[in-house]
């Protein structure tokens, strides 16, 4: 413990302005607490989940816990709790958008500016565009697949060309 010579006491004035701080600060919590509700609903609603509960990562069990704690400097990281085809999931961390920046996201951290910005129409949009780079990276796999499947072939064309016939007879009982 820290050595004093002294400590002035406390004035009524102090303890007045702690308990209305603190007053305060429960009130900004719980209007904080809401906004991160309904942006929690919106990401289940546009997964097509049900929404079960959210909670900081810090947090006690059964509690929301502090948002100080899971703060980052441009988003905020939660645990959510949801239903997916019947099975209970959570955090979150499967769910993924791209942003306005072009920058993959998963939301188990949610973008701070979602606090104080209308977001819907980016969550939206990000979840499209994920979905389609997913798509579009199939494709790609598919036609490379596709592409290398040709060159074999043709591969095989000009090694069977130089073969004599009775190598070729070989070759296909061989198979």
């Amino acid at each position: 413990m820290k050595e004093f010579d002294t400590i002035d006491p406390l004035d009524e004035e102090f303890l007045e302005k702690r308990k209305a701080a603190a007053i305060h600060l429960g009130v900004y919590n719980g209007v904080l607490e809401d906004r991160i509700t309904y942006i929690v609903h919106e990401i289940c609603r546009g997964f097509d989940l049900k929404y079960l509960t959210w909670y900081f990562p810090n947090a006690a069990e059964g509690e929301v816990g502090n948002f100080d704690g899971a703060e980052h400097h441009d988003s905020f990281q939660i645990h959510m709790e949801y239903t997916e085809d019947g099975r209970k999931r959570s955090y979150g961390n499967d769910l993924v958008i791209l942003l306005k920046d072009g920058s993959e996201w998963e939301l188990y951290e949610i973008p701070k500016h979602w606090l104080i910005e209308d977001f819907e129409e980016e969550l939206e949009q990000g979840k499209v565009a994920y979905l389609t780079k997913l798509e579009n990276k199939k494709k790609k796999a598919k036609e490379k697949l596709s592409k290398k499947k040709e060159e074999e072939k043709a591969l095989l064309e000009q090694i069977k060309k130089k073969l004599t016939p009775s190598e070729l007879r070989l070759l296909k009982k061989v198979k």
